[in-house]
């Protein structure tokens, strides 16, 4: 499926459930995402100042 413009948004926007994208690497070697990792093979919720840009 090829969407482009306001098809890729209209496709986004007419969804009745979360979208999400699941990233699996043999090794997360990222210093700066690494309590992320940690809180996360931890089973502990993400934190607002975790999620943010």
């Amino acid at each position: 499926m090829f969407l482009d413009g306001d098809a890729w948004r209209a496709y986004f926007d007419a969804m009745e459930h979360d979208a999400w994208r699941l990233e699996t690497l043999a090794v997360y070697t990222m210093p700066q995402e690494e309590e992320g990792i940690r809180r996360f093979l931890a089973g502990e919720p993400l934190t607002a100042e975790a999620t943010a840009a």
